[in-house]
């Protein structure tokens, strides 16, 4: 299975059933997907990204599912790692972005760059 992915929270379905059948799994992480709840942060100007987030967005998304911010931040990257582990592979579009994630995440043979168009 290779998929790329924007926010990351609909593919723990399709890789928990892969994982079930024993299925390689390869996952294209889009712009700041993964950290960003839109995948739209685009460097580290315009949002911190991470797991501490408060921007509207993230304010929005705790409040329909009933949760405060800590809740709701802890409850993403979690699911992060349910993805990550999950995953045989995880290929970055920038090298600033696997960064972030290894800095949440620890170093990880999982994490790649390729740059887009190769």
């Amino acid at each position: 299975v290779h998929t790329h992915i924007f926010s990351g929270m609909s593919v723990l379905p399709i890789l928990t059933i892969a994982s079930s059948l024993g299925i390689k799994k390869v996952l294209t992480v889009n712009d700041h997907s993964l950290l960003c709840v839109k995948g739209t942060c685009y460097d580290k100007d315009v949002c911190k990204g991470g797991f501490d987030c408060s921007c509207e967005d993230i304010e929005k998304l705790a409040a329909k599912t009933f949760n405060d911010l800590d809740m709701y931040n802890l409850i993403r990257k979690s699911r992060v790692e349910h993805i990550i582990i999950q995953a045989d592979e995880i290929i970055c579009h920038s090298n600033y972005q696997k960064k972030q994630l290894e800095e949440v995440f620890g170093k990880n043979k999982k994490f790649s760059h390729i740059v887009y168009g190769m």
